[in-house]
């Protein structure tokens, strides 16, 4: 590993706390707005709306330690 791949690690550790806690956000955002967001969500492709939701829960997950988590 290069210095700088490891510079890159150290600074990627450093912010998973504050990542997971945006994931955290905007998980709670797509649960709590549903419909109210609708003009904008509906842009989006259905099967990748479901791949971003759950892509935030298994992230989500893993970095609190689920076992089921990919």
């Amino acid at each position: 590993m290069t210095y700088e791949e490891a510079m890159a690690n150290a600074r990627l550790i450093a912010a998973a706390p504050d990542m997971l806690d945006a994931l955290k956000l905007l998980n709670k955002w797509f649960e709590i707005t549903g419909s109210s967001v609708k003009h904008r969500w509906e842009h989006i492709p259905a099967e990748d709306r479901a791949a971003i939701v759950a892509a935030t829960k298994a992230a989500i997950a893993k970095a609190e330690g689920a076992s089921n988590a990919r």
